[in-house]
C-alpha cells in the first residue's frame, strides 16, 4: 500500500490548523484575562466559583440588612429619647401644678401644656420610617400603634420584627 503526496499534504494542513486553533484559543485567554473560557475546562473551578459569587452576594445582603436595622434602631432609640424628655417635662409641670401658690388659670396653662405634651407622645408613638411603616407597631405596619380615641390604646400587635444579618444570627430591630 502506498502513501500517496495529497494524503501528506492533509496531515500536514490538519496539524496547521489545529495549531492555529490552539494559538486563538490562548490569544483570546490572554485578552480576556481569564484562564477559562468555559466552565467545561474546569468544572470544580467554575462550581467554586458559583459558590464564592453566592457567597459574596449573601454576605453583601447581610451587609444591607445591617444597614437597615441600624438605621431603624436609631430612629427608634431617636424616638424614646423624645419620649423621655417629653415625660420628663410633663413630670415637672405635674410637680408645678401641684404647687399652692398656683392661681386656677396657671393650672388651666399647666393642664394645657400638659394636654400638648400628651398629643405630642401620641405623635412620637406613631412615628414612622423614611417607607412610612409605623416603627412600634409590631407587623402592623401599615397601622399607627396608638390611638386616642377613646381612650389611649395600643393598635398593633405584640410581635417582634427580626432581620437577618448573618447565616446563623439574627437581630430584633
Amino acid at each position: 500500500m502506498r502513501i500517496s503526496t495529497s494524503w501528506n499534504n492533509q496531515l500536514g494542513l490538519n496539524a496547521m490548523l489545529d495549531q492555529q486553533s490552539k494559538l486563538s484559543e490562548t490569544q483570546l485567554k490572554l485578552s480576556s484575562g481569564k484562564k477559562y473560557l468555559s466552565p467545561a475546562e474546569n468544572a470544580v473551578a467554575a462550581t467554586s466559583m458559583i459558590d464564592l459569587n453566592h457567597n459574596i452576594k449573601e454576605n453583601q445582603q447581610y451587609q444591607v440588612n445591617i444597614g437597615a436595622a441600624r438605621q431603624r434602631l436609631d430612629l427608634e432609640e431617636s424616638a424614646l429619647d423624645n419620649a423621655g424628655s417629653v415625660l420628663h417635662r410633663i413630670r415637672e409641670l405635674t410637680v408645678q401644678g401641684l404647687n399652692d401658690s398656683n392661681t386656677a388659670t396657671n393650672r388651666q396653662q399647666i393642664a394645657m401644656e400638659i394636654d400638648e405634651l400628651n398629643k405630642q407622645l401620641l405623635s412620637i408613638a406613631n412615628t414612622k420610617n423614611a417607607n412610612g411603616e409605623y416603627i412600634f407597631s409590631g407587623y402592623k405596619t401599615d397601622q399607627a400603634a396608638f390611638t386616642d380615641t377613646p381612650a389611649y390604646a395600643y393598635q398593633g400587635d405584640a410581635s417582634q420584627r427580626s432581620i437577618a444579618i448573618g447565616p446563623s444570627r439574627h437581630v430584633t430591630d
